[in-house]
């Protein structure tokens, strides 16, 4: 499919390091991707989602169509910020039916963040520069795993 396109290219056959990178995909349009932008994310393999922080919407599409867990969407922001961790792994878990998802999302799910973006603008005149960092979090501190300049 891609090197039928003008100009024709080769797909780097790796994992993707922004999200924008979806939109070199043939089947994904702008208005698309625009829809999932809020939704997905771009992070080493070994990323788990946070329970804790994670859209409704998100969490229920990890529970492959088994009824929503967050039917007040509306109120998770409120709930989270009364409550903390909202929902927590255990209670998320727990109102799983099917045991074999359980047991696989058990691995995928945290109660905390390791990667973190921070998002710097500058400007000077009339010239705004923008950086972004993906910053990965050790019990030693943090550091920046990846930067780019002036995109997502």
């Amino acid at each position: 499919v891609y090197t039928a396109l003008t100009p024709p290219y080769r797909t780097a056959n790796m994992p993707i390091t922004r999200t924008s990178e979806l939109l070199a995909l043939a089947e994904l349009d702008l208005a698309t991707y625009r829809k999932l932008e809020p939704y997905v994310t771009a992070l080493p393999l070994d990323a788990r989602l946070n329970v804790c922080t994670a859209l409704p919407e998100v969490l229920d599409a990890y529970r492959l169509g088994e009824v929503e867990f967050t039917p007040a969407r509306d109120n998770v922001a409120e709930t989270r910020q009364e409550q903390g961790c909202y929902p927590d792994k255990q209670t998320y878990l727990s109102v799983i039916t099917d045991a074999q998802l359980r047991q696989e999302l058990e691995s995928l799910l945290v109660e905390q963040s390791a990667y973190f973006r921070a998002t710097i603008w500058v400007t000077i005149g009339t010239v705004q520069f923008t950086q972004y960092s993906l910053l990965y979090r050790t019990p030693a501190g943090a550091r920046a795993i990846l930067r780019s300049f002036g995109t997502s």
